[in-house]
Parts: C-alpha cells; structure tokens; sequence
C-alpha cells in the first residue's frame, strides 16, 4: 500500500522535474548534490524515532521552499525524501521509487 503511493509521489515529481527549464533543473540538480550526503548519512545513523523527525523536518523544509518559490530545491527535497522512504517500504513499487530516484541522485552527483 504505501509503495503505491510512493509511487504515485515519485511519478508526480519526476513530472514536475521534467517541466523544469534548464536553469531550474541546474538548481534542483545542484540542490541534490550538495544536500545528499549529509541527509542520507544523518538518515543511515538516526534511530527510528529520529528517522521519523527528519521526514518531518524534510517535508516541513520542502514545503516551505515551495511556498516562498524555491520549486527546485524543493523538488530536490522531494527525491531525497522518496529514495529515504522507499529504502524501507517493502514491495515492488517501493523498489521502483528507490531505484528511480536513485538515478536522480546519480544525475545530480555526477
């Protein structure tokens, strides 16, 4: 069930990142490499209950960018709270949304 919504997210997002122009996706993509690390390894590290926090204050974060126009950095937010989640949601949808956004990642590293 929540790998179908995961999926839902995931596929809502990546429109919105294709809809992007050049400039905005640089900004999203830039946003992605620099924040990726210190999420996930202070994701990797965190208890369940801090887990739980950092979701929070992800989605408190993204929203906020939204709200005041940083639509790039928001959806940049946006993958790295899909690729965190479905790391621990089981079923297939779930392995689609952790393989894609994965591939995002990669894109904005590289």
């Amino acid at each position: 069930m929540r790998g179908n919504i995961l999926r839902e997210q995931y596929d809502d997002l990546k429109r919105r990142i294709d809809a992007l122009n050049v400039e905005q996706r640089s900004v999203c993509f830039s946003y992605i490499k620099s924040t990726y690390g210190p999420v996930n390894e202070g994701y990797e590290l965190a208890s369940s209950a801090d887990r739980e926090r950092i979701s929070k204050e992800l989605r408190d974060v993204s929203h906020r960018l939204w709200s005041v126009g940083n639509r790039p950095q928001a959806l940049a937010l946006g993958v790295l709270m899909l690729n965190i989640e479905s790391q621990l949601t089981p079923g297939d949808d779930a392995a689609f949304v952790k393989q894609a956004t994965d591939a995002l990642i990669k894109e904005g590293i590289v």
